[in-house]
């Protein structure tokens, strides 16, 4: 991981750290007691083989990362897509998704569902670049701020 914009697919639960310090720098938590239960989870997820994550990188720092369920064997999906703060606007959410897409192809993924905040307009742009369509509404899904999720769903 030295250079900007390596992608990488994280498998190895001891990254679980690292994994959690990207996720807070998108949305930040107060608790010291839930960043270890968060970094279990993860590990957890990681050794389960049923996630897989997958990030961009600078030097050593992850700076993108998408975190994908895998459902069943053919059906997956997107729990996460962010992007650093300070990254956005530079093409990494796009470079993340279509590294994302690739993988899913070659798991044999057919379908990949995913669920977003109705405002977040830049996602759902970026989601429709890549063949997404909306499916429906599910009503009062995020908390602080209150909002619905726009579903979306692709095939591969």
């Amino acid at each position: 991981m030295n250079f900007i914009g390596e992608i990488i697919s994280i498998s190895d639960p001891s990254l679980a750290e690292k994994i959690l310090e990207f996720k807070h720098l998108c949305s930040p938590k107060n608790s010291t007691k839930e960043w270890c239960l968060e970094v279990a989870s993860i590990a957890k997820r990681l050794q389960s083989g049923k996630y897989i994550y997958i990030g961009i990188c600078d030097n050593q720092k992850i700076i993108a990362l998408s975190e994908v369920a895998l459902l069943d064997k053919e059906t997956a999906e997107i729990s996460n897509l962010a992007v650093a703060i300070d990254r956005r606007r530079q093409g990494f959410g796009e470079k993340l998704l279509g590294a994302v897409l690739q993988k899913f192809k070659t798991l044999g993924v057919r379908k990949i569902l995913l669920e977003t905040r109705v405002s977040n307009e830049p996602a759902i742009r970026l989601y429709k670049l890549f063949g997404f369509k909306e499916d429906g509404i599910r009503k009062n899904y995020y908390k602080n701020p209150d909002e619905d999720a726009l579903l979306m769903s692709a095939n591969t």
